[in-house]
């Protein structure tokens, strides 16, 4: 087909339930499929009973179906409901759509998107949106969505376009860099900025950054909490190199007892051992192996495959009590200026962090 031409698409997709052999797989299904948890969230279609099994295909029958249409355009107030996912997306997509029965491939190439999210939820979490959007283009060669999980889904098409996005966390970095799952990075806030992706590799001129609050990173026992902003940025000039920067406008140190010297304290306890702003985290990553692409399916596999480098630094500290540093009493009264950077730590920061000092003044 050519010249498709669509309007207010509602959109539902949802698996059939694989045939049981027993009550006690269902059970055991449950655990071992998180999908079967999640199918109470999945959508309602028409003349369709979701209790129904799914059959396996007729010897010697041949009902399968491709479909090509050479430019689709879509545009109008679009509904989505795949299959835990739901959400409100008017906007328009033009491109050449390949769907393939036989193979459960699907594809879309020379794609165009300009898309305003109104409304998203995802399963039992709350319903989000507002002045979301997406604009740019994509191209995505057929694939098997049965067969791609995790990171492979990065690696499925190219993307280049701008974006702004809600994000209720900041699991998603993990993608981007992976040491952040152990570095506890966590917040809410809004996605902006510029995203290229080619086959899962992130290319240069990539900016995004995420306007966080509530934003917390642990180091080891220490934990840093406040609002400010996460920068991501590709290096233009080497799509092997890219930072990661975590700014906080107010800062609060705080570590665990059981690290205060000379400090008997309760279990799980923590002490406060700074206040201040203006403290940034930069995080730089290196691919060990720029002529390759990476075969990892989960953000943490990426690990062997980067070199890490993580540097702190604090232009303004208060500290109110001393002892938590030194185990002695006394007080400290006024301002700590620190030189840059303040730690210099490496990639097994998060197990056995350490403290270097360049400057103190009092």
């Amino acid at each position: 087909m050519h010249d498709l031409d669509l309007a207010d698409i509602d959109l539902r997709l949802r698996p059939r339930p694989k045939p049981k052999s027993s009550p006690a797989t269902d059970a055991q299904d449950v655990v071992s499929d998180p999908g079967v948890a999640l199918s109470r969230f999945y959508p309602v279609i028409r003349n369709r009973n979701p209790n129904a099994p799914a059959e396996p295909a007729l010897d010697g029958e041949d009902s399968s179906l491709a479909i090509e249409i050479d430019d689709i355009h879509i545009e109008g107030a679009h509904n989505f409901w795949v299959p835990h996912v739901r959400g409100v997306l008017p906007g328009e997509i033009r491109g050449s759509l390949h769907l393939d029965t036989e193979t459960g491939r699907i594809g879309l190439a020379r794609g165009v998107l300009d898309l305003v999210l109104e409304s998203l939820r995802v399963g039992p979490n709350e319903a989000v949106g507002g002045d979301a959007f997406i604009r740019g283009e994509i191209d995505i060669p057929p694939f098997r969505l049965s067969e791609t999980q995790g990171l492979q889904f990065m690696r499925v098409g190219d993307l280049d376009a701008e974006i702004d996005l809600p994000v209720q966390d900041l699991d998603f970095l993990a993608f981007f860099i992976p040491i952040l799952d152990k570095l506890g990075l966590s917040g809410r806030g809004r996605l902006r900025g510029h995203a290229i992706l080619s086959r899962g590799e992130i290319l240069g001129a990539t900016d995004l950054v995420v306007e966080a609050r509530e934003l917390a990173m642990d180091l080891g026992p220490y934990h840093l909490s406040g609002d400010g902003t996460i920068e991501f940025s590709v290096d233009p000039a080497d799509d092997a190199q890219a930072d990661l920067i975590v700014r906080f406008d107010q800062v609060q140190g705080r570590v665990q007892s059981e690290r205060v010297p000379g400090r008997a304290t309760d279990a799980g306890e923590s002490q406060l051992l700074f206040t201040g702003r203006g403290l940034t985290a930069k995080l730089h990553a290196v691919d060990v192996h720029p002529t390759t692409t990476s075969s990892a399916v989960r953000a943490e596999e990426l690990l062997s495959e980067v070199e890490l480098k993580l540097s702190l630094g604090i232009p303004s500290m208060q500290v109110a009590d001393i002892a938590v540093y030194t185990g002695r009493g006394g007080r400290l009264r006024g301002r700590d200026e620190f030189g840059h950077p303040l730690f210099e730590i490496g990639p097994d920061a998060a197990e056995r962090p350490s403290v270097r000092l360049d400057r103190l003044g009092l």
